[in-house]
């Protein structure tokens, strides 16, 4: 099947390392506003990653993730929490709840709502679903690392679009490139506007052509 996917060169899949730059964490719902760089705060979609430094405001209530210390939370209408390396701090939440796993693909930062200028147009011909079922690729690993991602797997359960990313993020990290693809496939039908998606999907899925 053949898709049309935007590369964005404000973005780059980067390898997993500490230091600023990285996301620390999620915006998962409507309604916020992020400031970053300094820049007056601008609306942040469902999607939107948090980095260090930033500062996220809800016009409405609105649930942010956070990996630094894995939580998740309500931020209420018109509170500002600030992305510190501890952890999405505010004042006050309407809700806090700890999450047992938290993973986020290491993409670079870029402008809050997506690039202004989009990138070069590529298309990407996927043919089917890859070779054999998610099922098999996994069989195919290790028997400790089969063993390893199943267990980080099952602390993901569930088909929100955050827990598709995660799940992402493992399958890419165990060089199972299709089966990202198709986790950041479905997170962006629920995220349409997370444009750092697409860039995941280009990624994965050279990946995976270049590992046949």
């Amino acid at each position: 099947m053949m898709r049309i996917l935007l590369l964005l060169s404000w973005m780059a899949v980067v390898p997993a390392a500490p230091g600023s730059g990285l996301p620390a964490g999620l915006v998962l719902g409507e309604g916020a506003e992020v400031s970053r760089n300094g820049l007056p705060a601008a609306p942040a979609a469902a999607g939107e990653l948090l980095y260090a430094g930033d500062v996220v405001t809800g016009r409405k209530a609105v649930r942010v993730l956070s990996c630094m210390d894995r939580m998740m939370g309500t931020l209420p209408a018109g509170v500002a929490a600030t992305v510190e390396a501890r952890g999405v701090m505010a004042e006050r939440w309407e809700t806090r709840t700890p999450v047992k796993s938290c993973y986020l693909p290491a993409v670079t930062k870029g402008p809050v709502g997506g690039p202004k200028h989009l990138g070069a147009m590529m298309v990407r011909s996927l043919g089917e679903t890859g070779t054999g079922t998610r099922a098999e690729r996994m069989a195919g690993l290790p028997e400790a690392e089969r063993g390893a991602l199943e267990r980080e797997l099952a602390a993901l359960a569930g088909e929100t679009p955050e827990m598709m990313v995660m799940r992402g993020v493992l399958y890419q990290r165990a060089r199972l490139f299709l089966d990202a693809r198709e986790e950041y496939e479905a997170a962006l039908k629920a995220w349409p506007r997370a444009v750092w998606l697409k860039t995941l999907m280009i990624a994965a899925e050279d990946a995976a052509q270049r590992a046949r």
